[in-house]
């Protein structure tokens, strides 16, 4: 029943919060894009994104964790925004340690106010939810927004 849950929690994605109205940089601008090397939190309670690149002031705020189902809005440190949707489906899980299951996210951005992510740009992250509960990225990998 664990991983059921898990599934239906981790399926959506691994970026994501409530809706909330953004701004999208024009489509002219060429945006360098977001990567963040790490990402912490659990299940049942929430999720950060850390050591981010681009106008994100280095990090999220925290995400409830029930948020990464289908996508929404990363709200980051410098109270920017970026609106993403997410596809999640489950991974190999070679990377992952025993015991815990891999999703991988993939989106396009629809939103953002840090002129870092570019609408229609692509969303990735490759996730380890551990039997614990706790989630991670995928070791040597990052979540991308671009």
């Amino acid at each position: 029943m664990f991983q059921s849950r898990l599934g239906r929690i981790v399926a959506g994605g691994a970026l994501a919060g409530a809706s909330v109205f953004a701004f999208a940089a024009p489509t002219s601008a060429a945006a360098p894009g977001i990567a963040c090397k790490s990402m912490t939190g659990t299940i049942t309670g929430t999720v950060t994104l850390k050591k981010c690149t681009g106008n994100t002031g280095k990090a999220s705020k925290p995400l409830p964790s029930a948020s990464l189902v289908s996508g929404g809005t990363i709200t980051w440190k410098n109270n920017k925004t970026t609106t993403v949707t997410l596809k999640v489906t489950q991974g190999p899980g070679t990377k992952c340690a025993t015991g815990s299951t891999e999703y991988d996210a993939k989106g396009k951005t629809t939103a953002d106010t840090t002129g870092s992510a570019k609408v229609g740009g692509k969303v990735a992250a490759k996730v380890c939810a551990s039997a614990g509960g706790s989630i991670s990225l995928v070791p040597g990998t990052q979540a991308t927004i671009q």
